[in-house]
């Protein structure tokens, strides 16, 4: 047998009422494998961190860590379409496949932009959250209502820029 002492029973149930542990000490000149009869001897409980109150409402773990409104402006301009040309060029031609795209990878299903009514004012908001950017719904629905093809181009250089592929 190893040096360690094996120890029963010493994490009570948390429901039932604490017994006491207990140390099994094998007789000097015991061999492995005999069987022997063994005198229990009490161990003391060693108590760890008790949690007296759970998180939950009310708490400060649950609030938001960033300014509600966002706390940096758009990466690039709304205009600013021919600093990426090949983006552009994909957007005015093809822009259902760039709305696709744009749902892809933000985490969405790629027929969102198609099924969903209003889903790239959804996904314009759902990237200024992740990105902390300053803005409105209002703003939002404007710009996309507007400006559209721009404000797809200004929603993939922002995503490149965050990194999310």
């Amino acid at each position: 047998m190893d040096d360690k002492q094996p120890i029963v029973d010493s994490q009570p149930d948390e429901y039932q009422q604490a017994q006491p542990a207990y140390q099994l000490t094998p007789p000097v000149g015991h061999q492995q494998g005999h069987v022997v009869t063994v005198q229990a001897q009490p161990v003391e409980f060693q108590q760890g961190t008790v949690i007296t109150v759970q998180p939950g409402f009310g708490t400060d773990q649950g609030k938001l860590l960033i300014p509600l409104a966002g706390n940096r402006a758009w990466s690039s301009g709304l205009f600013d379409c021919f600093e990426d040309i090949s983006n552009c060029l994909f957007i005015a031609f093809c822009t259902p496949c760039a709305q696709s795209q744009i749902a892809s990878r933000m985490g969405e299903n790629c027929c969102v932009t198609c099924c969903v009514p209003g889903a790239m004012i959804a996904l314009r908001q759902k990237l200024r959250t992740l990105g902390g950017i300053q803005g409105t719904l209002f703003n939002d629905c404007l710009v996309l209502s507007c400006c559209g093809q721009c404000a797809l181009c200004q929603m993939k250089r922002e995503m490149n820029i965050m990194g999310i592929m």
